[in-house]
């Protein structure tokens, strides 16, 4: 964000006069709506609108939107001055939601939810900046507990738990840096134990 000019204030020493002067004139900009349109141009594909100052550098400001071809949204953001702001949503091309993340003040932890196609929940947790962060739940389509555990900057940290859609605990163990580390606990899909594994290496896991 630019600095808006205050008022200048002039002392005259030798005469002993002050003298205040008008504020500076505020840079100058201009607003522009972008569109892009799809071949058949029957449908646009995106819009924007954009920030433009007289140095000639530019940033997102205001509503961002995309389309399917179809016609139906895709996702809608939003950005103040450059910085995402607001709830930022998108759609699959069914129609349904697919996600709904608020921005906040980019300071704070704010929710973020994410959805099946076919409307059902499928991840629920609070993100900063629209990073997940904190302890975050995620589902199967049937509703049930597929895993959960902590995230910090959108990586997997500390002891996470694995479930199958019948409900049943198949995998247990720690992360550090989103990779797992350390001996994990197996069950079998009928909920008896299995022998511990210990971790040798591995990369990062997918957090969702």
């Amino acid at each position: 964000m630019r600095a808006l000019s205050t008022l200048a204030i002039v002392l005259l020493v030798g005469c002993g006069v002050t003298q205040v002067l008008p504020p500076l004139p505020e840079p100058s900009h201009t607003l522009e709506t972008r569109r892009t349109w799809y071949v058949e141009r029957e449908v646009p594909r995106t819009e924007e609108r954009v920030r433009i100052w007289e140095d000639g550098s530019e940033e997102a400001h205001g509503t961002q939107k995309r389309w399917y071809r179809t016609g139906k949204p895709q996702w809608e953001r939003h950005f103040q001055g450059g910085e995402p702001t607001g709830v930022w949503r998108s759609w699959y091309a069914s129609g349904g939601l697919e996600s709904e993340v608020d921005f906040g003040d980019g300071l704070q932890p704010a929710p973020m939810l994410f959805f099946h196609e076919d409307g059902a929940l499928a991840a629920d947790g609070m993100g900063i900046a629209g990073v997940k962060e904190g302890e975050w739940v995620f589902y199967f389509p049937n509703g049930v507990v597929s895993h959960r555990g902590l995230l910090v900057g959108g990586r997997r940290q500390g002891l996470w738990t694995f479930w199958d859609e019948a409900g049943t605990k198949r995998e247990e163990g720690k992360f550090v840096d989103g990779a797992r580390t350390g001996t994990w606990l197996y069950w079998t899909e009928d909920g008896e134990p299995m022998a511990t594994r210990p971790i040798r290496s591995s990369g990062a896991d997918d957090p969702r």
